[in-house]
């Protein structure tokens, strides 16, 4: 009811504004005027139903200090990566769902700079016992566009959530673990997947590769798509991590950790 209400308020000021411009112009209100006035309402009637639509819609938002990292060991190296998805505008999104495509930079060992992003992950899958239940062993595989899950309560995956105005709502991003010499990355799965709870994909992360997470997340009543991108490398994953222990230790202040998974993984 508010939002036909916002809608008709501003469709007669609009009516309203033309109708004055009009007449101050010519000085005088004519037939032609009136003709000129009312072959516009359907148009008006569109704008207004438009304008309503920007100011009433639910948006999507990464909050500041948004991406979390939850450590599953006393010394961090194994846990997750979380993000906090807000919905900062007028009404409830619904059916909210989060898509990821990854890319991969490759370091080259000689100029150390990096190659143009590529989309088949066949160099970097992991089948070690870590990722003996991963769901795709293909052998060039690719990322496209997979749906990541939501986080519910009691840690339970749903695949589609619902985030009312002002409320937010958490999103697995990836599990990590630390081996002697590089991570093992696991891509979740939703519960689309006949294999739900298993990891759709593992990928070794070591000093010469860089992951581009791209995520988008959209859903009914929402103003428009939510458009993040992540690069994942080893030295920013160790970073965050000796920060996230440091913070466990006290050795800094909780204030000065949230934001620093935000400046490293994001741009």
């Amino acid at each position: 009811m508010a939002g036909i209400k916002i809608s008709a308020i501003i469709y007669l000021i609009i009516v309203i504004i033309i109708v004055i411009y009009i007449v101050m112009s010519t000085k005088k209100v004519t037939l032609q005027i009136i003709t000129l006035v009312s072959s516009t309402l359907p148009a008006i009637a569109l704008l207004a139903d438009g304008v309503n639509y920007l100011i009433s819609a639910a948006a999507l938002k990464l909050e500041r200090d948004g991406i979390n990292i939850e450590c599953r060991s006393d010394d961090c190296s194994k846990g997750r990566i979380i993000i906090r998805v807000k919905n900062v505008g007028n009404d409830d999104a619904e059916r909210v769902y989060a898509h990821l495509t990854v890319g991969v930079h490759r370091r080259n060992r000689f100029s150390w700079e990096w190659s143009p992003e590529k989309r088949e992950l066949g160099d970097s899958v992991v089948n070690t016992n870590l990722c003996k239940d991963a769901i795709i062993r293909e052998r060039n595989p690719r990322i496209d566009k997979e749906h990541l899950p939501w986080i519910a309560g009691n840690d339970k995956f749903r695949n589609r959530i619902s985030i009312v105005k002002g409320d937010y709502a958490r999103l697995l991003i990836l599990e990590y673990e630390r081996v002697p010499d590089y991570y093992v990355i696991k891509v979740p799965s939703s519960e689309d997947k006949p294999m739900k709870g298993k990891p759709m994909i593992c990928l070794r992360l070591d000093l010469m590769t860089k992951y581009v997470f791209h995520i988008t997340i959209n859903g009914s009543r929402v103003r428009r798509s939510l458009g993040i991108k992540m690069y994942i490398t080893m030295d920013r994953l160790d970073a965050i991590i000796q920060s996230k222990v440091r913070l466990e230790r006290r050795f800094i202040n909780e204030e000065l950790f949230n934001v620093v998974p935000n400046e490293l993984l994001i741009g």
